[in-house]
């Protein structure tokens, strides 16, 4: 075989490899497309969840609401005398030494 026929039959033969490579790369890339929009969709959700959570910790923090609680239980704001505070002996373990 000349050259050239040798030539013609690599052509040939890379161009349906050339394709099928392509056909390969778009599919991929559109595989990876739907998983970046998922994911994007997931942390949509988690932003907002996260908000929703901020929310309610800053009302369930809020000191009016405690106060009201705390006098549905009976419950008394305590002066400083009345407090008491009660220190207990630390306890060595075999570890400590």
């Amino acid at each position: 075989m000349n050259n050239k026929r040798v030539f013609i039959l690599l052509i040939a033969a890379a161009l349906p490899v050339s394709a099928f490579l392509l056909v390969d790369q778009v599919y991929r890339y559109d595989h990876l497309m739907g998983q970046v929009e998922m994911l994007h969709a997931r942390q949509t959700e988690l932003f907002e969840e996260n908000k929703r959570t901020v929310v309610n910790i800053a009302i369930l923090r809020a000191p009016e609401r405690i106060d009201r609680i705390a006098r549905e239980l009976g419950l008394k704001k305590g002066s400083g005398r009345s407090l008491l505070e009660i220190k207990l002996p630390s306890i060595r373990r075999a570890s400590d030494g």
